[in-house]
């Protein structure tokens, strides 16, 4: 009498593999969907940095003088965007009825951190002043001067939900048309 030999067939191992392979891909797609919303929500966290780094990006391109830009703060001074436009007379104009436009209204803004806040704080040409928080969720903010005409902004977020504490930060380089002596 013949006994059978010791292991699997090969129909036992492929019901096996069948069915591992099932599990795995079952697994997988949890995975998947966990590590997605896992990248959203670390977009959605980045989303005030990049806010902030937007408009102090499009600040820094629009000044025409730059005042500091260091990690305390940056401050600058612009054209008021809020003034009214000012167009020079036509060239047909006779010469007499000619006039001189008052000087555009200028803007300093200072952009800063104050605890938790990523704030600025704009004085305009009749001394008036006005402050606001520009994004939420900036826990760190750094300008650096990287040579005359450029300028690295950087700011960070940080995720007290996770263990370990998660810092994410973003940088951008700003190219300015400035000449060098507006510089700090």
């Amino acid at each position: 009498m013949r006994r059978g030999g010791a292991g699997f067939t090969l129909l036992e191992a492929l019901v096996s593999l069948a069915l591992m392979s099932i599990v795995l891909s079952v697994v997988a797609s949890l995975m998947r969907d966990s590590s997605i919303l896992m990248r959203q929500a670390n977009l959605d966290q980045l989303a005030g940095v990049q806010a902030a780094l937007e408009v102090v990006a499009g600040d820094l391109r629009s000044a025409y003088q730059i005042n500091q830009c260091d990690s305390a703060a940056v401050e600058l001074t612009m054209i008021d965007p809020g003034d009214t436009a000012r167009i020079p007379d036509p060239l047909p104009t006779p010469p007499g009825s000619f006039r001189m436009h008052d000087a555009a209204a200028s803007l300093t803004r200072r952009y800063y951190m104050a605890g938790e806040e990523f704030r600025c704080k704009s004085t305009f040409s009749d001394g008036s002043e006005e402050e606001l928080e520009v994004a939420g969720g900036v826990n760190g903010f750094d300008a650096q001067k990287v040579h005359p005409g450029l300028v690295e902004l950087s700011a960070s977020t940080q995720d007290n939900n996770s263990n370990p504490v998660k810092v994410v930060s973003l940088r951008t380089l700003v190219v300015l048309h400035l000449p060098p002596q507006v510089m700090p």
